[in-house]
């Protein structure tokens, strides 16, 4: 009988012992998932990444706890805690994936800080990466160093890359005033005639110049060699023209003083979204310090998530800043 009793205890220890060994917490946590026991399986897979950082699945599975939190703010915070110890290929894909939150949500200087911090971790460093986090600087009101935007124009971009960036150097450009040296650049591409968003940029600089000769020209350009392009629709009023950052920028005496012919849509109003949130709560509180500091602000839900407004352009953004708060400009309430 005592032995009868040993045996078990000891195929007990055994099947235990084994279980443990080769047991797989990435399986047992993924059925908790099923399950529904969110809770559970994030514990089992922040353990597994703790005591895996060197496993090839470390990324895949960093990726799957983030949005297992459900999140954002949660999953940021889940991403920050791997990224200290991490280094090349596998910090810069980090620092990405926290900047498409933080870009996801709304807060684009972040979003922007967090994408150039991507593109020096390697080298060299990401020129993707560099623009896009130039252009969310940009739409936060930062404006990039001309010699960032040609440094980015002299690396060894793919053809779409180096014509995003052609075309955000015209931007900032159209931005300080300097229509013709935009036109220049613009012209000077080899690229020129082989994207119809370049001859769009062309034919609108010469429509705010009152060039019409230009301006006619590309128009016919356009109607023979792209004649099914929404470049062209806009062109010929058939859709609305979604205004370009730098409306926002351009103030209504200076486009006066150009004699800019505005031919698309009427002005619409402009707000500057100060923050998202998952829980109204939290939005309630940044309107309610915004308010406090002497502004007007208001609360928009879209879906789960509730947005902070205000409603102002470039100039009281940079009057939030000052007081400490961030936010981009934005058509849309």
């Amino acid at each position: 009988m005592i032995k009868r009793r040993q045996n078990k205890f000891l195929l007990f220890f055994l099947f235990f012992s084994i279980y443990h060994l080769f047991s797989d917490p990435l399986y047992d946590a993924s059925v908790l998932e099923k399950e529904g026991k969110g809770v559970e399986a994030l514990k089992i897979y922040t353990q597994w990444l703790s005591d895996n950082r060197t496993d090839l699945r470390f990324l895949d599975i960093l990726t799957k706890t983030a949005m297992l939190s459900e999140d954002v703010d949660k999953a940021i915070s889940i991403y920050l805690n791997f990224v200290t110890n991490s280094e090349g290929s596998i910090r810069k894909n980090i620092y990405e994936q926290i900047g498409l939150l933080y870009e996801l949500s709304f807060r684009n200087s972040y979003a922007a800080d967090y994408y150039r911090m991507a593109a020096i971790s390697v080298d060299p460093p990401d020129p993707i990466l560099l623009l896009r986090s130039m252009k969310l600087y940009y739409q936060s009101g930062q404006i990039p160093d001309d010699r960032e935007i040609d440094s980015l124009l002299m690396k060894d971009l793919d053809s779409d890359s180096y014509v995003d960036a052609l075309l955000f150097k015209a931007e900032l450009l159209i931005y300080r005033g300097e229509w013709n040296t935009a036109e220049d650049v613009l012209l000077q591409s080899s690229y020129s005639n082989l994207y119809p968003v370049i001859q769009f940029t062309l034919w609108e600089i010469y429509m705010r110049t009152d060039n019409r000769k230009e301006a006619a020209r590309i128009f016919d350009f356009m109607k023979e060699t792209y004649p099914d392009s929404i470049e062209l629709a806009i062109m010929t009023d058939h859709v609305n023209k979604i205004p370009r950052i730098s409306d926002f920028f351009l103030s209504t005496g200076y486009r006066e003083s150009i004699n800019i012919q505005q031919t698309v849509v009427s002005e619409t109003p402009v707000y500057i979204q100060a923050g998202v949130f998952s829980k109204e709560s939290n939005a309630v509180d940044l309107s309610e310090s915004i308010e406090e500091a002497g502004f007007d602000s208001f609360i928009v839900r879209n879906g789960r998530n509730y947005r902070v407004l205000v409603k102002g352009g470039t100039s009281l953004l940079q009057s939030l800043k000052e007081k400490g708060f961030d936010g981009f400009i934005t058509e849309y309430p």
